[in-house]
């Protein structure tokens, strides 16, 4: 198979949980993201929060939660 990397915008520490989620700013999607996100969605390595929108009204479009 081929080994799909991607490089999330942002990595961080939720200090109430204190485990590290990511986020990710997206403006278009193209097949490339749509493919990672569906990965992301089956494999859940961690949470993923997607936030749409432009950069002065961002938007959560989704949140991939870790399934415990």
């Amino acid at each position: 198979g081929t080994k799909v990397q991607w490089k999330v915008d942002f990595s961080f520490l939720n200090k109430e949980t204190g485990e590290i989620e990511f986020a990710e700013a997206k403006g278009a999607e193209d097949m490339t993201y749509r493919k990672k996100v569906k990965l992301w969605r089956k494999n859940q390595p961690a949470a993923l929060t997607i936030w749409k929108g432009s950069w002065r009204y961002p938007k959560v479009a989704e949140r991939i939660e870790v399934k415990k």
